[in-house]
């Protein structure tokens, strides 16, 4: 069959409009998924080195001693996995939060006991209680690429593990979280922080490390923030109450290193080793929220 000459001309034009399209809509899915659920920016992570504190010597702990009831919570969107022996640090004081990758031996063991794939990471959460011991820990899927919500909450004699719709629950008959960290034996670091320590820390054969992603609306509650028979996704961005400890929101402008506490009791975080906020994008906020819900509630 003879093609007029104009043709191979036009399959190529089309071919490259297509590979354009392609290329456009991949950034704008990228945008889109980068979101974070509550506008405004994010706390960006690198995994390497760095990290937000609050130093112990100026802020001390954020729960009185005998703390019964409390919620920590955050939005949070994994990129990188952690070294194969690293647990990585993505809130870290009297309450850890961490995750580990696909090379632990724990991520290994996780797939007995909940739906894990290998492009997930394993969320785990506990208070400290005392100088050798903890609350213990669940385990929890945590999707790379995409924004969850994750929460430690205790209160009444149960500790609540959340990750979105997801929980589990544990009966809890301890006096009250840990509040001399000077006494804790295998405690990383007695500094209140996120993403890390900028570097490694061994303790116990446990090597603690940096979390790579991002970091949004962290808050520290007294109260129990969510009842399990209802709805564990929030649905709007954080306000500060009477119950708030301290809040982050992170929408300070770009190449701030002071990332103020609203909850007006001033604890404020510093970055460290550059770490940076981001993610303004031109989209009305509610709109991102609806987006992210929807993408967390069908996955």
């Amino acid at each position: 069959m003879y093609l007029p000459i104009w043709e191979p001309h036009k399959i190529i034009f089309s071919s490259i409009c297509f590979i354009i399209l392609l290329f456009c809509v991949g950034i704008l899915q990228a945008q889109i998924i980068q979101h974070s659920p509550a506008g405004g920016n994010y706390l960006i992570l690198d995994g390497e080195n760095d990290y937000a504190i609050l130093d112990f010597d100026e802020f001390g702990v954020l729960f009185e001693e005998g703390t019964k009831v409390l919620t920590v919570e955050a939005w949070v969107y994994p990129t990188l996995f952690p070294d194969e022996d690293i647990y990585a640090t993505i809130i870290g004081q009297q309450v850890m939060i961490y995750a580990v990758g696909h090379g632990h031996p724990i991520h290994k063991d996780a797939k007995n006991w909940i739906d894990l794939n290998n492009d997930d990471l394993v969320l785990m959460m506990f208070a400290y209680t005392g100088p050798n011991f903890g609350t213990g820990t669940m385990y929890l899927a945590l999707s790379r690429h995409k924004w969850h919500h994750i929460a430690f909450q205790a209160q009444d004699g149960q500790l609540t593990w959340i990750c979105d719709n997801t929980w589990d629950s544990l009966p809890w008959g301890i006096e009250g979280i840990a509040h001399d960290l000077a006494e804790i034996v295998n405690i990383p670091s007695v500094d209140f922080v996120l993403g890390g320590y900028g570097r490694k820390i061994n303790r116990k054969n446990v090597t603690w490390g940096s979390f790579a992603g991002f970091i949004d609306e962290v808050r520290v509650s007294d109260i129990p923030r969510y009842d399990i028979e209802g709805e564990l996704i929030p649905q709007e961005r954080f306000e500060p109450d009477a119950n708030t400890i301290a809040l982050w929101h992170f929408d300070e402008k770009r190449g701030t290193r002071i990332f103020r506490d609203s909850s007006g009791n001033g604890y404020h975080l510093t970055g460290m080793n550059g770490s940076s906020v981001d993610g303004t994008f031109a989209v009305n906020r509610y709109d991102k929220l609806t987006m992210t819900w929807a993408a967390i509630k069908i996955n």
